[in-house]
């Protein structure tokens, strides 16, 4: 008998690959990740005490040292869900931008043809009241 280490399933010595997860005897376990867990980054360390120093910092919290103002370091792996919502909010901001653009375009193109309309029932006024007193 042996014991699965993915997911803990019992099975016959004769059995060679889980049926319930799919590993192979004597495979190691898949790390798992959820979305809740902080990516691995590594921090800057104090020049004093050796202490992680917090990104956008410039002070170590246990022996008060003074440092550079550090940067944000970037995470490694995949983007979260929060990176996703930001740059489809980006997305949107950009689009509402672009449809005010083509707003002030159709505004402008409708003042043109009020105004074109306006002028034209002018002219015709101004025709008519000529063609009316030359009689």
């Amino acid at each position: 008998m042996w014991t699965c280490m993915q997911c803990g399933e019992v099975h016959e010595d004769q059995i060679i690959e889980c049926w319930k997860c799919g590993k192979a005897r004597g495979e190691l376990p898949s790390p798992t990740f959820t979305s809740g867990e902080p990516l691995e980054t590594e921090l800057p360390r104090c020049k004093e005490c050796n202490e992680p120093i917090e990104a956008g910092f410039d002070v170590c919290w246990k022996c008060g040292h003074r440092h550079v103002t550090l940067p944000i370091p970037t995470p490694k792996g995949p983007p979260t869900q929060v990176d996703l919502l930001e740059e489809l909010i980006e997305g949107q901001k950009r689009q509402e931008k672009q449809l005010a653009d083509v707003g002030e375009k159709v505004g402008c193109l409708y003042t043109y043809m009020v105004f074109g309309i306006v002028m034209g029932v002018i002219c015709f006024i101004v025709w008519l009241l000529a063609a009316v007193t030359r009689r």
